[in-house]
Protein backbone atom coordinates (compact mmCIF):
# COMPACT_ATOMS: atom_id res chain seq x y z
CA UNK A 1 0.00 0.00 0.00
CA UNK A 2 1.19 3.78 -0.61
CA UNK A 3 -0.69 7.18 -0.18
CA UNK A 4 0.45 8.91 -3.12
CA UNK A 5 -0.14 12.63 -4.90
CA UNK A 6 -0.89 15.86 -3.46
CA UNK A 7 -4.54 14.53 -3.01
CA UNK A 8 -2.88 11.70 -0.84
CA UNK A 9 -4.47 8.98 -2.62
CA UNK A 10 -4.23 5.24 -1.50
CA UNK A 11 -3.18 2.32 -3.92
CA UNK A 12 -2.15 -0.79 -3.47
CA UNK A 13 -0.55 -3.58 -5.59
CA UNK A 14 -0.33 -7.59 -4.72
CA UNK A 15 2.12 -10.01 -5.80
CA UNK A 16 1.98 -10.34 -9.43
CA UNK A 17 0.23 -7.01 -9.91
CA UNK A 18 1.40 -5.28 -13.02
CA UNK A 19 0.02 -1.70 -11.60
CA UNK A 20 -0.81 0.04 -8.56
CA UNK A 21 -4.53 -0.01 -8.05
CA UNK A 22 -6.80 2.99 -6.73
CA UNK A 23 -8.47 2.33 -3.17
CA UNK A 24 -12.04 4.01 -3.91
CA UNK A 25 -13.37 6.06 -1.04
CA UNK A 26 -17.13 7.22 -0.75
CA UNK A 27 -16.68 10.67 1.22
CA UNK A 28 -13.19 12.62 0.30
CA UNK A 29 -10.44 11.76 2.50
CA UNK A 30 -6.93 13.30 2.58
CA UNK A 31 -4.54 10.46 4.29
CA UNK A 32 -1.59 10.73 6.38
CA UNK A 33 -0.57 7.43 7.49
CA UNK A 34 -1.53 3.60 7.15
CA UNK A 35 -0.44 0.67 9.49
CA UNK A 36 -0.41 -3.03 9.39
CA UNK A 37 -2.79 -3.83 12.88
CA UNK A 38 -3.32 -7.21 13.57
CA UNK A 39 -3.68 -8.09 9.93
CA UNK A 40 -5.87 -4.99 8.95
CA UNK A 41 -4.64 -2.35 7.08
CA UNK A 42 -5.85 1.19 9.16
CA UNK A 43 -5.75 4.60 7.59
CA UNK A 44 -5.42 7.80 9.14
CA UNK A 45 -7.01 11.32 7.88
CA UNK A 46 -5.91 14.73 8.17
CA UNK A 47 -8.76 15.53 10.13
CA UNK A 48 -8.03 12.52 12.39
CA UNK A 49 -10.60 10.18 11.66
CA UNK A 50 -9.51 6.09 11.60
CA UNK A 51 -10.48 3.96 8.11
CA UNK A 52 -10.54 0.87 8.19
CA UNK A 53 -9.12 -0.87 4.56
CA UNK A 54 -11.12 -3.98 3.84
CA UNK A 55 -8.94 -6.06 1.64
CA UNK A 56 -11.46 -9.04 1.91
CA UNK A 57 -13.84 -8.05 -0.69
CA UNK A 58 -13.17 -9.77 -3.70
CA UNK A 59 -13.29 -6.83 -6.43
CA UNK A 60 -11.70 -4.23 -4.75
CA UNK A 61 -10.68 -2.58 -0.91
CA UNK A 62 -13.55 -0.60 0.56
CA UNK A 63 -12.83 2.36 3.39
CA UNK A 64 -14.56 1.91 6.47
CA UNK A 65 -15.12 5.13 8.97
CA UNK A 66 -13.88 3.52 12.43
CA UNK A 67 -13.74 6.70 14.93
CA UNK A 68 -13.46 9.89 14.93
CA UNK A 69 -10.49 11.84 16.58
CA UNK A 70 -10.19 12.15 20.29
CA UNK A 71 -12.93 14.71 21.63
CA UNK A 72 -11.90 17.86 22.75
CA UNK A 73 -8.34 17.78 21.05
CA UNK A 74 -7.10 20.87 18.48
CA UNK A 75 -4.45 22.55 18.05
CA UNK A 76 -2.20 19.37 17.01
CA UNK A 77 0.92 19.83 13.91
CA UNK A 78 1.50 16.29 13.17
CA UNK A 79 -0.47 13.04 14.12
CA UNK A 80 1.03 9.50 13.73
CA UNK A 81 -0.49 5.98 13.79
CA UNK A 82 1.69 3.28 14.99
CA UNK A 83 1.10 -0.40 15.88
CA UNK A 84 2.88 -0.98 19.78
CA UNK A 85 2.06 -3.89 21.53
CA UNK A 86 -0.41 -5.29 20.05
CA UNK A 87 -2.02 -1.97 20.59
CA UNK A 88 -2.93 0.82 18.20
CA UNK A 89 -2.27 4.32 19.10
CA UNK A 90 -2.42 7.98 17.82
CA UNK A 91 0.36 10.26 18.86
CA UNK A 92 -0.64 13.96 18.26
CA UNK A 93 2.28 15.96 18.39
CA UNK A 94 1.27 20.04 18.74
CA UNK A 95 3.53 22.84 17.81
CA UNK A 96 2.62 25.92 19.92
CA UNK A 97 4.67 23.84 22.93
CA UNK A 98 6.66 20.92 23.00
CA UNK A 99 3.62 18.30 23.93
CA UNK A 100 2.73 15.00 22.85
CA UNK A 101 -0.22 13.47 23.55
CA UNK A 102 -1.06 9.50 23.23
CA UNK A 103 -4.16 7.77 22.67
CA UNK A 104 -5.07 3.74 22.66
CA UNK A 105 -7.64 2.81 20.21
CA UNK A 106 -10.42 0.68 21.94
CA UNK A 107 -11.45 -1.88 19.30
CA UNK A 108 -15.00 -2.59 21.60
CA UNK A 109 -16.44 0.76 21.79
CA UNK A 110 -14.51 2.16 18.58
CA UNK A 111 -13.12 5.12 20.31
CA UNK A 112 -9.27 6.37 21.27
CA UNK A 113 -8.40 6.10 25.05
CA UNK A 114 -6.26 8.56 26.53
CA UNK A 115 -2.82 6.50 27.54
CA UNK A 116 -0.35 7.54 30.02
CA UNK A 117 1.41 4.35 29.63
CA UNK A 118 3.50 2.80 27.22
CA UNK A 119 5.20 -0.13 29.75
CA UNK A 120 8.70 -0.72 28.65
CA UNK A 121 7.63 0.56 25.13
CA UNK A 122 9.48 3.69 23.96
CA UNK A 123 8.65 5.66 20.39
CA UNK A 124 10.73 7.21 17.55
CA UNK A 125 9.07 10.02 15.92
CA UNK A 126 10.41 12.23 13.20
CA UNK A 127 8.37 13.99 10.44
CA UNK A 128 7.34 11.13 8.27
CA UNK A 129 6.29 8.73 10.79
CA UNK A 130 6.50 6.76 14.40
CA UNK A 131 7.91 3.21 15.22
CA UNK A 132 7.48 1.69 18.33
CA UNK A 133 10.70 -0.22 20.05
CA UNK A 134 11.18 -2.09 23.39
CA UNK A 135 13.22 0.03 25.57
CA UNK A 136 16.75 -0.99 26.35
CA UNK A 137 19.84 0.80 27.60
CA UNK A 138 20.34 4.04 27.89
CA UNK A 139 16.98 4.49 25.60
CA UNK A 140 14.36 5.13 28.28
CA UNK A 141 10.98 3.51 28.65
CA UNK A 142 7.43 5.03 28.56
CA UNK A 143 9.20 8.11 26.33
CA UNK A 144 8.89 10.01 23.20
CA UNK A 145 12.29 10.44 20.96
CA UNK A 146 11.69 13.02 18.69
CA UNK A 147 13.85 13.76 15.91
CA UNK A 148 13.43 16.97 13.37
CA UNK A 149 16.86 17.17 10.88
CA UNK A 150 17.77 20.66 9.85
CA UNK A 151 17.59 19.61 5.93
CA UNK A 152 15.49 22.08 4.52
CA UNK A 153 17.15 25.21 6.84
CA UNK A 154 19.34 27.63 5.04
CA UNK A 155 20.53 28.90 8.66
CA UNK A 156 21.79 25.34 10.36
CA UNK A 157 24.05 23.06 8.60
CA UNK A 158 22.74 20.13 7.28
CA UNK A 159 24.89 17.90 10.03
CA UNK A 160 22.84 19.59 12.85
CA UNK A 161 20.10 17.34 14.31
CA UNK A 162 17.59 17.84 17.29
CA UNK A 163 16.66 14.87 19.03
CA UNK A 164 13.98 15.67 22.05
CA UNK A 165 13.09 13.09 24.63
CA UNK A 166 9.44 13.69 25.97
CA UNK A 167 8.48 11.74 28.96
CA UNK A 168 4.68 10.73 28.65
CA UNK A 169 3.77 10.17 32.36
CA UNK A 170 5.88 13.58 33.31
CA UNK A 171 4.90 15.62 30.46
CA UNK A 172 8.59 16.94 30.31
CA UNK A 173 11.12 17.08 27.70
CA UNK A 174 15.17 17.60 27.28
CA UNK A 175 16.30 18.60 24.09
CA UNK A 176 19.70 17.36 22.32
CA UNK A 177 21.62 18.97 19.97
CA UNK A 178 23.20 16.14 17.94
CA UNK A 179 26.15 15.65 14.87
CA UNK A 180 26.12 13.32 12.21
CA UNK A 181 27.16 10.49 14.75
CA UNK A 182 24.10 8.85 16.26
CA UNK A 183 26.82 7.34 19.09
CA UNK A 184 27.36 11.07 20.10
CA UNK A 185 23.39 10.70 21.37
CA UNK A 186 23.81 7.96 23.72
CA UNK A 187 26.66 9.23 25.33
CA UNK A 188 24.65 12.24 25.98
CA UNK A 189 21.48 10.51 27.74
CA UNK A 190 23.61 8.67 29.53
CA UNK A 191 25.67 10.72 30.42
CA UNK A 192 22.43 13.50 31.62
CA UNK A 193 20.48 10.01 32.95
Amino acid sequence: MVIYGHSRYLAFAKHGDGAWTDVPFSFPVCLINIVCFKDKVMALTMVGTLILIDMEVPDCPRALWLASPPEDEKGWKNMYLVESSENLLLVLHYNHHLMFKVYKFDILKSKWMASVDLGNRLLFIDDYGCTSVSACGYFKPNCIYFAQDNLGSSVLPQQEQNMTVYSIKDHNFVDYQINANPSHLGNQLIAEH
